[in-house]
C-alpha cells in the first residue's frame, strides 16, 4: 500500500483540491469538512498547540506503535478517534476552503515546530511519544485513511 505523502505539499493539495462540500462519506459520521478540521486538530497535537495525554498502558502503546509506524499496516475503517467523541466536533471554521487553508499552516507549523524542537516527542494517545519521523509516517496513513473515506483515493 502506497501512503499520502504529507511531505509533497504538491500532491497533498491536489488531492484536497479534488473535493467539495458535496463529498459524502463512505463510512463514518463526519462530513468532508469535520474530516478536515479532525486532521487540523491531530496536527495540532503534534505541532506544540495541543497535548494529548496517553490513555493506555506503556506495553500497549509500544504493540499499537510497532503494529502501525513500523509496518505498511493500515488503519481500519471506522476506527474510533481517541480524539473525537460518540459525534463529531461542531465546525469551527467559516468553509471548507478555510479548513483546508488552516491544515496546511498547521503543517507547515508542524515542520517549524520539530525542526526547532528536534527532541520533541508529542504523545499520541494509543502509541505514546512519537518522534517526528514517526509522526510524519503516522499523519500519511491517518490522511490517506480518510481520504479513502470520502473516496478521494
Amino acid at each position: 500500500m502506497l501512503f499520502v505523502n504529507i511531505d509533497d505539499r504538491e500532491s497533498l493539495l491536489s488531492l484536497f483540491n479534488r473535493i467539495d462540500n458535496q463529498q459524502i462519506a463512505l463510512w463514518g459520521k463526519m462530513n468532508i469538512q469535520q474530516m478536515v478540521e479532525h486532521l487540523i486538530k491531530t496536527i495540532q497535537m503534534t505541532n506544540g498547540k495541543e497535548f494529548a495525554q496517553l490513555k493506555t498502558s506503556e506495553e500497549n502503546s509500544l504493540k499499537a506503535k510497532q503494529a502501525l509506524i513500523y509496518t505498511d499496516m493500515e488503519m481500519m475503517q471506522g476506527i474510533k478517534s481517541s480524539l473525537m467523541g460518540e459525534e463529531p466536533d461542531p465546525l469551527k471554521y467559516k468553509n471548507l476552503q478555510n479548513a483546508i487553508n488552516q491544515l496546511f499552516v498547521e503543517l507547515d507549523n508542524f515542520d517549524q515546530y520539530h525542526r526547532q524542537n528536534t527532541d520533541a516527542r508529542p504523545v499520541h494517545p494509543r502509541m505514546g511519544a512519537l518522534n517526528y519521523e514517526e509522526w510524519k509516517i503516522l499523519h500519511s496513513k491517518h490522511f490517506t485513511h480518510h481520504f479513502k473515506q470520502f473516496g478521494i483515493l
